[in-house]
Parts: C-alpha cells; sequence; structure tokens
C-alpha cells in the first residue's frame, strides 16, 4: 500500500515524508484526486502492520481469517492505485 501511495504521488510529481503512516500518504493522494477519499478511509488502519508483527516476540499475529481480510484490502486498493498510475498523464 505504502509503496502504490508512494507511486501515485510520484506519477504527479508531489514529494511526500519518509513515513509508513498511510494516512499521511493517503491525505497526500487525495488531495490531487477528490475520489481516492473512501480508498484512503478503508486503508489508513493498514498502518500498523507496517511495523507491528516484524520482530520476534511481537504481539499475537493475527488470525488467517483476518489476515486475509486485510490481504484483500490492500491488494484492492493497490489494484485501484495501479489503474490510476497507469492511466492517461496527469494535467500540468
Amino acid at each position: 500500500m505504502e509503496k502504490a501511495l508512494r507511486a501515485f504521488l510520484v506519477r504527479h510529481d508531489v514529494p511526500f515524508p519518509k513515513t509508513h503512516d498511510l494516512g499521511k500518504l493517503g491525505q497526500l493522494a487525495a488531495q490531487l484526486d477528490a475520489t481516492l477519499d473512501e480508498l484512503v478511509d478503508g486503508i489508513v488502519d493498514l498502518s500498523k502492520y507496517a511495523w507491528m508483527f516484524r520482530y520476534p516476540g511481537d504481539p499475537v499475529a493475527p488470525s488467517a481469517g483476518q489476515a486475509s481480510a486485510i490481504l484483500t484490502r490492500a491488494a484492492s486498493a493497490v489494484k485501484e492505485l495501479h489503474a490510476r498510475i497507469a492511466g492517461p498523464e496527469p494535467a500540468a
């Protein structure tokens, strides 16, 4: 997700901060395209997965069902952003 949002911002020549926060990156993307508001609202809570389960001894991992639902949401958002990145050139 993070990389897809960054790619969208790069496509539009918009600088972005070094962050894993999907909310911050999503806000920048939504400023360019207000129709992304709903997409961003649906993924902003996924930011925690950038760090939560990264190291041994981390909190309990999500169940298989939770992980599947999270991956489905993320894949759907990436697919939508990819379509917008691959679309027509942004207005200058």
